[in-house]
């Protein structure tokens, strides 16, 4: 039986032995394999019973290997992509929420497994990578299951193919139903906005965890084009995969594009990318100067767009040359209508500022199991996004704020009450508020306010530190304050959105310009000095600003920033860094000690 996700709408849009997906060090996969490996996939997971109407999680590492599996379960039943990495906890109650049947894991990234095994009824798949074959050949290990094999038939217009969890006003999140329909549409929505066809290669980035990374790959191949899938963001890498993908275009996000731009000032001829036709860029605010400094290196258009997971991810976009582009605007719709309502619910005029709302057939029907205190989310048929903006008389969107309370961290949505709930289990704390702060190229990051109980001795590092061991690094508060007071309304409610301003921290930006002071102790070993040409080359900092005790946040480091000190500190020393090593060991002396215990005792050699 044919495949409905891939035929016709992927494999017979290109010849078989064309090149659908591609990888870094591999060989490509072609349509025909691509169409196999899908096939041997569905045939694995209907052994195990699964069929229409069940839900198969999936929290394997980005790669050509995720997105094959993911689109196989897309084609069976409903595909949940999550996050790798989450915490067992975070793990279990998702998998809890979504009713998953099984969870699909690669070897190596086991927590995920090692919730199923806690968890009754729900079985845990491992994906194998098939040594020195093409990219996204996968074997698929299963346990033996009683009962019928799931049922095979063709998968319809209205059946829920994705199952994504996205944050709302309450701690957890919600589940967002994607039909076939609705993917398909928004599929089609994205070719149509950017012209896509069987010449085109995506060269992506994105965690396949999120609508974005799974909508444009769908969109890539259904076009006729290919997919070069990075293992995820690297800027120090991202050059010389952009010259083995030879892209046609990549989505990025603010925070991803800034970093290009630094890793490219004072290098001439480190793009190579001869056929780039545009930079599509989302999830956060794109500054006009940042957008114009990508321009002048990629000497390509740069298209702003709004979307989110409930669209299928797009909503409007920056129009390619020769139409008009506005800087600051979100685009045009393209197959999604747009309007903008009071708080009356009345749709107002062109120029007037008020909630956005959209529809369309890309536009999801509905939350599964809406909680009637998160109230309606459609209004006369129309879905309330929350985001207040203005479309002007052009019919450009230009986007002005939230209505909702979630934190953009550089794209990735976060509920600020989860993170409270965490927060609130510490001992030593009465009361705590996460609360959004400005940040250069994040756009947002995470700040809580915390009163503690009287008697309690508890300081920042302390909370930070519990955090850690019951968030995923993407949540944890980069910021915590302790306050006396939490400024409310008349009604006692606390305005989030506010609260940076309100306690005085959001004047010039979270950080000063430059950062504080930092101290001024002298490198003591060779791998502190090393440390400190790395920290002032990452974060452009001035000879002689770091010493040994200065805070990396405090010097402006975000985790774009950490990610880029990793990479370098495994080149160099030959050890593997974790994001967490910045919230525990924050200082240049904190993680030479922990490089050097990584290393052994014994002097650690520093090439030179």
């Amino acid at each position: 039986m044919g495949s409905i996700i891939t035929v016709p709408a992927i494999t017979a849009a290109r010849p078989p032995e064309t090149i659908a997906v591609a990888a870094p060090g591999r060989h490509p996969l072609t349509f025909g394999a691509l169409k196999a490996q899908i096939d041997s996939v569905r045939t694995a997971l209907r052994s195990m019973g699964i069929g229409r109407g069940d839900c198969v999680a999936i929290a394997m590492p980005t790669g050509a290997e995720r997105l094959v599996v993911q689109l196989a379960a897309m084609d069976l039943c409903a595909a949940a992509p999550l996050n790798p990495s989450l915490l067992p906890g975070e793990f279990s109650r998702q998998l809890t929420q979504l009713r998953a049947k099984a969870v699909i894991v690669m070897p190596g990234t086991e927590a995920g497994a090692r919730v199923a095994a806690a968890m009754p009824g729900l079985a845990c798949l491992r994906a194998h990578p098939v040594p020195g074959a093409a990219a996204g050949t996968v074997r698929l290990t299963v346990a033996p299951v009683a009962g019928a094999p799931g049922e095979a038939r063709d998968t319809r217009q209205e059946d829920v193919v994705l199952m994504m969890q996205t944050s709302g006003t309450t701690a957890d999140p919600k589940v967002v139903p994607l039909t076939l329909a609705n993917i398909h549409a928004g599929a089609a929505n994205v070719c149509a906005t950017l012209a896509l066809g069987p010449g085109d290669r995506l060269l992506s980035i994105l965690q396949l965890h999120h609508i974005a990374g799974i909508g444009y790959s769908l969109a890539a191949l259904i076009a006729g084009g290919s997919v070069f899938i990075a293992p995820g963001f690297d800027g120090e890498t991202f050059f010389s995969s952009a010259g083995e993908a030879d892209p046609t275009w990549f989505w990025a996000a603010p925070a991803m594009l800034h970093e290009m731009v630094r890793q490219a000032d004072g290098k001439p001829g480190v793009l190579a990318a001869p056929r780039l036709r545009f930079i599509r860029v989302g999830s956060a605010p794109l500054p006009v100067e940042l957008m114009l400094q990508a321009e002048r290196l990629f000497g390509v258009p740069v298209l702003e767009s709004y979307g989110m997971t409930e669209a299928a991810p797009q909503i409007t976009s920056a129009p390619l040359p020769p139409a008009v582009r506005k800087p600051g605007s979100v685009g045009l719709p393209v197959g999604t209508e747009i309007g903008i309502v009071a708080e009356d619910g009345g749709f107002v005029p062109h120029g007037t500022k008020g909630e956005i709302v959209i529809r369309g057939a890309s536009v999801m029907s509905g939350y599964r199991e809406a909680r009637e205190s998160d109230g309606t989310p459609f209004l006369r048929g129309w879905f309330r996004t929350g985001d207040l903006g203005y479309v002007d008389q052009d019919g450009y969107l230009f986007i002005t704020g939230r209505l909702k309370e979630i934190i953009n961290r550089g794209g990735e949505k976060i509920s600020p009450l989860e993170i409270d709930r965490v927060l609130l289990s510490h001992p030593g704390v009465e009361r705590a508020v996460t609360f959004p702060v400005p940040h250069p190229t994040l756009g947002e990051e995470i700040a809580a306010a915390v009163i503690l109980r009287p008697g309690a001795t508890a300081d920042e590092q302390e909370l930070q530190k519990f955090a850690i061991s019951r968030l995923s690094v993407g949540k944890v508060p980069r910021y915590i304050y302790l306050v006396t007071g939490i400024p409310s309304d008349e009604r006692g409610k606390v305005r989030r959105l506010d609260l940076a301003e309100q306690l005085g921290l959001a004047r010039g930006g979270i950080v000063p310009a430059g950062g504080p002071e930092p101290e001024k102790e002298t490198p003591r070993t060779p791998v502190e000095q090393e440390l400190i040409v790395m920290w002032q080359d990452v974060l452009r900092l001035d000879e002689g600003r770091v010493g040994t005790e200065a805070h990396f946040l405090d010097l402006g480091g975000d985790s774009v920033s950490a990610a880029q000190i990793i990479s370098r500190v495994r080149r160099t020393f030959n050890v593997d860094l974790s994001p967490l090593a910045f919230f525990e060991a924050p200082t240049i002396a904190g993680l030479a000690h922990i490089i050097e215990a990584k290393r052994g005792a014994g002097p650690v050699h520093v090439p030179g």
